[in-house]
């Protein structure tokens, strides 16, 4: 059994699944410049034949587009300008194939992918090329950087109960709400699992409501998954434990594993504004590769991606509060807490991905 190929490149071909996130499906940039083509770049070339560009661009997916990473994405991009020695603007997007075209056909130069979406990229395009990812809490290139979870509001937590644990027996029927159809951990990961599992022939029986599932929700990013669980519109939600989880405390046991019990968050913006003490419960956690930073090597020349490397993988940025941090911070927004002293970025290479490649197809 394969995962569909479709589910990596398609949105708007699923039948009967609900989309509830708004917004233009082009890219959009939070500057003044502009990526409507081809990547920026002056006339001089560098040693490897690529020209050197005169400006950087940073694309994010939907998910870490929203206004509250405002500060991240700009310090983000600092740090990359301070790296390559030319500026760097952040472009944000409202639909993550927006973000693998881009980094695909060089309109963008850097971009945030999950695992299935670099994959994907890599395929279309060879050039596409990782570039640093999140390390362990030692420092090191780690096969396991985050989770895929499966949340139910708590009130429903008995249904998954089995023993002293939750299993997930099966979700045939169940109303469920995803992030996207290329997400990573908001849908490849757990359609795939969920296709070996139950013995169907392809993800697209899960990402088609009344196929499988019930209604099938593709919310738009890992928070709406969320909010669609919340307002009972989803039974079971799969999104990430890592920026989700700047809407929720956790309340018993650890961020992203099996019976974790999480509460909305006071004081967030809308929508999640009227939702503040609401319980959410782990039933099932998969667990992913590092998502990674991307470069695509046809725009930028490798003497200028190997200092930015260099400089996103050094103290300068993991030092940095603004990106990385503590622990007991609670106001500022970033996607990584420096939980060890050890935690930063590090460079890796294709190959990182071979054994999700094999999940991925069956192997």
């Amino acid at each position: 059994m394969q995962i569909s190929r479709r589910n990596f490149i398609k949105l708007s071909g699923l039948a009967g699944a609900t989309i509830i996130a708004g917004g233009s499906l082009a890219a959009c940039s939070t500057g003044s410049g502009s990526a409507s083509t081809s990547a920026s770049a002056s006339a001089s070339a560098s040693a490897s034949g690529v020209a050197k560009p005169d400006k950087l661009y940073m694309e994010w997916l939907p998910s870490e587009s929203t206004a509250d990473y405002e500060q991240m994405r700009d310090e983000f991009s600092n740090s990359i300008a301070q790296g390559a020695g030319v500026p760097c603007e952040t472009l944000t997007a409202t639909d993550m194939n927006v973000v693998v075209e881009a980094i695909c056909a060089g309109k963008t130069h850097y971009a945030y992918l999950g695992a299935a979406e670099y994959i994907n990229a890599h395929e279309k395009n060879p050039s596409v090329q990782p570039a640093w990812v999140l390390s362990d809490k030692e420092g090191k290139l780690n096969k396991v950087t985050y989770h895929s979870q499966v949340l139910c509001r708590e009130e429903d937590a008995d249904k998954y109960k089995k023993g002293d644990t939750y299993e997930l027996s099966d979700v045939k029927g169940i109303n469920y709400a995803f992030v996207s159809p290329g997400s990573t951990s908001g849908f490849v990961l757990p359609a795939t699992i969920y296709m070996n599992k139950f013995g169907l022939s392809s993800t697209d029986d899960i990402a088609e409501s009344d196929k499988y599932l019930g209604t099938v929700t593709m919310a738009g990013s890992h928070a709406l998954a969320l909010y669609t669980l919340l307002t009972g519109d989803a039974d079971l939600c799969s999104c990430d434990d890592t920026g989700t989880s700047n809407y929720y405390d956790v309340v018993e046991g650890t961020n992203g594993e099996v019976g974790a019990v999480y509460e909305v968050k006071k004081d967030l913006d809308s929508p999640f504004d009227t939702l503040a003490g609401q319980r959410v419960v782990c039933v099932a956690s998969y667990a992913a590769p590092g998502a990674p930073f991307v470069v695509n090597v046809d725009v930028v020349p490798e003497d200028m991606n190997q200092d930015v490397i260099d400089y996103m993988c050094s103290d300068a940025v993991s030092d940095n509060p603004k990106l990385f941090t503590a622990p007991d911070d609670t106001t500022t927004v970033s996607k990584w807490k420096r939980s060890t002293d050890e935690i930063s970025f590090v460079p890796l290479d294709d190959s990182y991905y071979d054994d999700f490649r094999k999940l991925l197809s069956g192997e």
